[in-house]
């Protein structure tokens, strides 16, 4: 307020600090090209323990499909019937693109099976039916 009188400020004035270096050292993410093939979704559900984090699978998921998985997402998390005790169930769409051409059902199919059975090596994760 003081300012804004000595000023002579119309309104609210607000105050802030950059600190350009933490800026300037910040790393820009790099643009991909977006491909003109179509997106193929393939959902799964897996069965693992109570601790193993959600964030941990997706993570797993992604770096198993490197070029071609564009997308994971957990769309659900489930506890209860049909899961045992001391387990959920987390549903995952895997989203596969090729910026370079049409994916075949079978290199779709091959994608999904490597994350299968990295999610079974990694975290002892089962395919729920």
């Amino acid at each position: 307020p003081e300012l804004e009188r000595k000023l002579d400020l119309n309104g609210r004035t607000l105050v802030f600090e950059l600190e350009w270096n933490k800026l300037a050292d910040r790393v820009v993410p790099q643009a991909r090209d977006i491909s003109r093939f179509p997106a193929n979704r393939r959902d799964i559900a897996v069965l693992v323990a109570e601790n193993v984090a959600a964030a941990d699978v997706l993570a797993e998921c992604k770096k198993v499909g490197v070029n071609q998985v564009v997308g994971v997402n957990l769309f659900d998390v489930y506890r209860g019937k049909g899961v045992a005790e001391g387990y959920k169930s987390l549903a995952i769409s895997l989203i596969l693109q090729d910026t370079s051409r049409t994916l075949e059902e079978e290199e779709i199919a091959a994608t999904v099976a490597r994350c299968v059975e990295a999610l079974k090596e990694r975290f002892q994760a089962s395919l729920r039916d």
